[in-house]
């Protein structure tokens, strides 16, 4: 019964997917990054959507706007790289790395996280500790693939973090 109702959602989306390509829908939804102030508007898949012709070219873009967002930040923040394949994961590196990375890529994807977590400090009081970080995935392929492991290297991303803090290990 699993597997119909399964097959039968499939069934469903799949002929979502082709109304909307039909139709000419387009495949992107747009969002807004925000810190302090600075706020840039950028294009991104829609997970619950395919892509139709030219949506591929507004990721492609929107690589400009979203490099300028970055340098107005990379002076405040430490730039980190992530690298899934060392234990250490994540080595500090310099804006010259990342630019070589966005110059070969063909769009970027961000995303701004903003918390506040508490410390205990010796004495027994907490104290409010805030943690910034802005993420950019410098990204190539076929942007329906890019999340799926299994497509790399023909479609996929390299992380980068510009924070306040020492990414997780």
């Amino acid at each position: 019964m699993f597997r119909k109702r399964a097959q039968d959602t499939g069934d469903k989306r799949q002929a979502i997917w082709a109304e909307q390509v039909s139709q000419g829908i387009s495949g992107i939804e747009w969002y807004t990054v925000e810190y302090g102030g600075v706020n840039v508007e950028l294009p991104r898949l829609c997970e619950e959507l395919m892509l139709v012709p030219g949506d591929k070219e507004i990721l492609m873009q929107s690589k400009s706007v979203a490099l300028d967002f970055l340098a107005h930040w990379n002076l405040a923040f430490k730039l980190w790289r992530y690298n899934r394949e060392t234990e250490s994961r994540w080595f500090l590196c310099r804006w010259s790395q990342f630019y070589t990375e966005y110059i070969s890529r063909e769009w970027l994807e961000l995303w701004a996280e903003d918390e506040v977590y508490q410390i205990l400090l010796p004495d027994g009081t907490f104290q409010d500790k805030p943690m910034f970080a802005i993420n950019a995935c410098c990204c190539w392929g076929n942007p329906e693939a890019i999340h799926r492991t299994a497509s790399y290297s023909e479609a996929g991303s390299s992380w980068f973090q510009w924070n306040n803090f020492t990414p997780w290990r």
